[in-house]
């Protein structure tokens, strides 16, 4: 839990180097990450060239300004991007990038748990992250893939940079959760239900052990619900209820009458 409180975004980093076995265990947390029907759909590309990852820092930020319409990004956001002294990538020593290697549905949700394991463990290892959205839309173009040497039909999901922090951030603190407690639905009272004769009717419920019901409707016959549910003396239950157990395939079973 501590590592969940007290991670944050890095972006200032240390010139240290991180090890190749540090990052492998960092991917080998990020994989024990749930996915749909266990496809575990990623892969990660690591890049530990300093000087190769502020190289494609600043060609990613030239392609956004180029192509800011393409983006979708906020007026904002450019205003983030524009200073001549912002890099991307922060100057980090390491860059991880997660890809979806399936187009399959939640293939990139799946992705994006395996990227936060890996924030997560990084944190407990004292190593600070930063995910950089600004980087997707340039490394997930074709021919960026191509250069880096990626498949062509991966897609990339997320970008971290990753480092030993010269400070860790303060916290922003986080707006209380708003949680919706939904409530149960209440069973409804059955109505009664009368014979042409005017005489109330009775409804068989069979209650199985893993609370499926089982209704035989009101209008059969008394008789003929006695015999499909195999209870006896049911006229003389009439007004109460009238509970029988049975031992079926080492489950138990409730039979039960319910006036109506």
């Amino acid at each position: 839990m501590d590592a969940i409180r007290e991670r944050r975004a890095v972006r200032e980093f240390a010139d240290v180097r991180l090890s190749s076995s540090m990052i492998e265990n960092l991917v080998a947390a990020a994989i024990q990450a749930p996915s749909a029907m266990n496809l575990q759909p990623w892969a990660f590309a690591v890049l530990t060239d300093r000087q190769r990852i502020d190289d494609c820092a600043g060609r990613a930020k030239k392609w956004l300004v180029d192509h800011w319409e393409q983006t979708g990004l906020s007026t904002s956001a450019r205003e983030i991007l524009e200073p001549p002294d912002f890099t991307i990538f922060y100057h980090a020593p390491a860059l991880v990038i997660v890809l979806a290697t399936s187009a399959a549905a939640q293939a990139a949700e799946d992705c994006c748990l395996a990227a936060q394991n890996l924030m997560l463990a990084a944190k407990d290892q004292g190593i600070g992250t930063c995910w950089i959205g600004f980087a997707r839309p340039w490394l997930d173009l074709p021919a960026t893939k191509r250069e880096l040497g990626l498949p062509e039909q991966y897609h990339v999901v997320a970008a971290i940079v990753l480092g030993y922090p010269t400070k860790w951030p303060q916290p922003h603190g986080r707006r209380p959760a708003e949680i919706y407690w939904l409530k149960e639905e209440a069973e409804e009272k059955p109505k009664p239900v009368f014979s042409k004769a005017g005489e109330k009717m009775v409804e068989v419920v069979l209650k199985d052990f893993d609370g499926s019901r089982t209704i035989y409707p009101a209008e059969l016959p008394l008789q003929q619900m006695i015999h499909t549910a195999e209870i006896q003396d049911l006229e003389a239950m009439v007004g109460k209820t009238y509970r029988k157990t049975e031992e079926r395939d080492e489950h138990s079973r409730v039979i039960y009458a319910e006036q109506r």
